[in-house]
């Protein structure tokens, strides 16, 4: 995985120069910041992961990438509370981390629904 992001091309200002932000030998990210950070996830991370991984598994990760990007928006930080309010409503008697677990698994079809309802 290393190797491949070590070798890939991005356009010009896209993120910071990859090559600075990797160690190879180490298979480290080094001084990433949130932009480098949200560009790896939900660009070049599934890319890379798509030619490493069996295809359910990538889209799983894929997934949880785009769902941490989400889950670290600001603009998003209100519906997360409601989000699970509404899980719990829904669902009573569930424990925590069944919660959390529904929670990331619905969280993007919801604040898809929201925000469509919304505008």
């Amino acid at each position: 995985m290393f190797e491949c992001l070590n070798n890939i091309k991005v356009p010009s200002r896209f993120s910071s120069n990859i090559k600075r932000i990797i160690n190879v030998q180490e298979k480290k990210f080094l001084n990433l910041k949130s932009y480098d950070s949200h560009v790896l996830m939900t660009q070049l991370l599934p890319v890379v992961l798509r030619g490493i991984l069996p295809p359910h598994i990538c889209l799983a990760t894929v997934k949880l990438c785009a769902f941490t990007v989400l889950q670290n928006s600001s603009l998003v930080d209100p519906y997360i509370k409601v989000h699970k309010d509404f899980i719990r409503f829904e669902w009573p008697g569930k424990n925590e981390a069944w919660i959390r677990r529904h929670h990331i698994e619905t969280f993007a079809l919801f604040a898809l629904s929201l925000f469509q309802t919304l505008t």
